[in-house]
């Protein structure tokens, strides 16, 4: 069953885009105690699967099923940054996220997070122009 448990984090892992090292330091593990949970050699505090499976975006029953891991939708890096902006439509900006992830030309890409910028720098706030104080 440890090996099982390992086998499905490190392959929800992977099909999320992280590294060890990254699962590890977002999970608040050492490399090590990630390393040992991956391998089947330990099968970590609850607490520690518990974190992992909040960080890999899975319920904890997950790791004890027999199905396959999910296929990544959008690198996890993109979903994370997405989740960081409070009072956005986050599912509209995951969608987003996919959507850019699929374009498979570096130049058509760039056009479109120039555009994307573009039209953010124009919808945002102008700061108000500083007013120097009278001389008296």
């Amino acid at each position: 069953m440890l090996r099982h448990i390992g086998a499905r984090v490190r392959g929800a892992r992977t099909a999320r885009g992280l590294s060890p090292g990254s699962l590890a330091e977002l999970a608040m593990l050492t490399e090590a105690e990630l390393r040992d949970i991956e391998a089947g050699t330990t099968r970590g505090s609850a607490e520690a699967l518990l974190s992992v499976a909040q960080v890999l975006r899975v319920e904890l029953a997950f790791f004890f099923q027999a199905e396959h891991p999910p296929r990544p939708t959008a690198p996890m890096a993109a979903r994370m940054a997405v989740d960081g902006l409070a009072g956005l439509p986050v599912q509209e900006a995951v969608l987003v996220a996919e959507a850019f992830a699929r374009i498979s030309d570096p130049a058509k890409r760039r056009k479109m997070l120039d555009m994307v910028r573009a039209v953010a720098d124009a919808e945002a706030p102008r700061p108000a122009p500083r007013v120097a104080a009278p001389r008296h």
